[in-house]
């Protein structure tokens, strides 16, 4: 996932116990670490195969360009799946959403029971409001448990106001997501927005604070006629509220309908899972609070090997503090 961007970053690999009570009394599930301290950008990167829309596996650091703003970076970290995931879930509470998450609540012990020692995760629903049900817990079952909260009694009111819980759920994965993790956020919503409570750009600076990559559920009929049925979360984003904080986070985006929403859930963990983390020290140290653009490829050797590909990986983050 996305860490958090730039500052003195502790950049922290996780080397997971095979068994979680094999931790030492007093010590959580994985407490050994390497660490790397930098001054470093960190991205989450995911390639899937556009024929396929599978994640393209087997690639190394050399199969990767980063440019920062135009101009070529060396990467000087480069893992998958070493670091753990703090999810939030973020549950729009609008009647048309329900069904997806009375089905999402019903198949998340078995979705979330997928994630590893060392994850975490965090159950926030809104409306007019944001509400948080479920504090970061590492106990699967704590956040299935949250999610039947969120369903059955958390009060948000009528509205559906998606750029404000943007902003604030990114501010609270910021304050207490674990430090080191790479951080995302699933909304489970119909992508119909009221009247935001927060500029766009109020929102991604939040989200690029926190390091937070987005990725959406979405009932139908949001998914675009053309949208490839082999490819579940790489396709052309609809213009609706979501989809801007989807793309410019890197995260992904995939349609759900009530009789399936649990098992995307857990497809997308699964998918998650497949990201390629690099991390960079940016040749432009000045902290202007300005936009920097961060664009991702494959090298023309690795694109060669794999054939046509999607990258998909943040757009860019702000150095020092942004002007609203």
């Amino acid at each position: 996932m996305l860490t958090r961007a730039l500052g003195r970053l502790l950049l922290i690999v996780l080397l997971f116990p095979a068994d979680p009570l094999a931790a030492p009394a007093g010590q959580g599930p994985a407490d050994d670490v390497v660490s790397l301290e930098a001054d470093l950008v960190l991205v989450d990167v995911q390639v899937f195969g556009k024929k396929t829309g599978l994640p393209v596996d087997g690639l190394a650091a050399a199969d990767f360009l980063v440019f920062e703003d135009g101009v070529p970076q060396r990467i000087a970290h480069f893992s998958r799946d070493t670091l753990p995931l703090s999810i939030v879930l973020l549950l729009d509470l609008s009647l048309s959403v329900r069904p997806q998450l009375g089905q999402i609540r019903d198949g998340a012990v078995e979705a979330l029971g997928q994630l590893k020692p060392g994850d975490e995760t965090a159950v926030i629903a809104f409306g007019s409001r944001a509400v948080l049900v479920q504090e970061f817990t590492r106990d699967p079952r704590a956040a299935a448990d949250g999610v039947r909260r969120a369903v059955e009694t958390a009060d948000v009111g009528p509205e559906t106001k998606l750029t404000g819980a943007l902003a604030e759920t990114a501010a609270f994965a910021n304050r207490t997501a674990r430090p080191g993790a790479r951080r995302v956020i699933i909304v489970v919503t119909d992508n119909f927005g009221s009247e935001a409570v927060l500029k766009t750009k109020d929102a991604l600076i939040e989200l690029f604070a926190s390091g937070a990559v987005v990725c959406a559920l979405v009932p139908p009929p949001s998914r675009l006629a053309d949208a490839s049925p082999q490819d579940p979360f790489v396709f052309p984003l609809t213009g609706k509220t979501v989809d801007q904080f989807v793309e410019e986070t890197g995260g992904l985006m995939a349609e759900v309908g009530s009789k399936n929403a649990g098992a995307a859930l857990a497809e997308l963990i699964r998918t998650l899972r497949a990201r390629y983390a690099l991390a960079y020290e940016p040749s432009n140290t000045r902290a202007d609070g300005k936009m920097r653009r961060i664009r991702v490829e494959l090298s023309p050797a690795a694109a060669k090997r794999t054939g046509k590909v999607s990258v998909r990986a943040r757009k860019g983050y702000y150095r020092g503090r942004p002007t609203r």
